[in-house]
């Protein structure tokens, strides 16, 4: 507690780079703010880009090829998590439209599952995005991914360095 204002006094260690070099790079005009969050461990980049890498060469590899939108939200409805209602998770979150799915899988930001059809109106289960699974989410999208680009004949990572992107993204199981 500061004696002077009353204020709560926090400390903030910067893990990254240089603070002072980033402030002296800043407007000193401007005021700036300090967002304070639940520490969550982030997914690798590497992981990441292994994922895109590969949903675009099976994209690629498909006769007649598809949009790499698309293929990621196949092997996302195959391998990926879904949204729920609840925190019990037993609601997922359903839609009922009557866009088909040929126009669905073609978002590039959001996926869904096809769930069933009456011929006019399809329903479809969110799917959670990736940036928000856990380790052990991302590493069965992951597997799922690996294995249908092993039976296109991709060259795929080995185990080591898929076990390898995996564990730079933390271990948040």
């Amino acid at each position: 507690m500061s004696p002077i204002t009353g204020h709560t006094i926090a400390q903030h260690e910067i893990l990254a780079g240089n603070y002072l070099e980033w402030y002296d790079r800043q407007d000193k005009s401007k005021e700036y703010d300090i967002d304070i969050k639940r520490h969550r461990e982030r997914r690798s980049l590497n992981a990441n880009n292994l994922f895109h890498k590969m949903v675009g060469q099976i994209a690629k590899a498909l006769t007649p090829p598809i949009s790499a939108a698309r293929c990621k939200n196949i092997l996302m409805a195959r391998y990926g998590v879904e949204l729920y209602l609840d925190d019990a998770e037993t609601e997922p979150q359903t839609i009922k439209t009557n866009i088909p799915p040929e126009i669905i899988l073609e978002i590039a930001d959001e996926h869904y599952k096809v769930v069933k059809s009456d011929g006019a109106l399809w329903w479809y289960i969110r799917l959670k995005h990736t940036t928000d699974y856990n380790t052990l989410e991302f590493s069965k999208l992951l597997d799922g991914t690996i294995e249908e680009a092993r039976e296109l004949d991709i060259d795929t990572v080995s185990e080591d360095e898929k076990r390898r992107a995996i564990e730079l993204w933390g271990l948040r199981i």
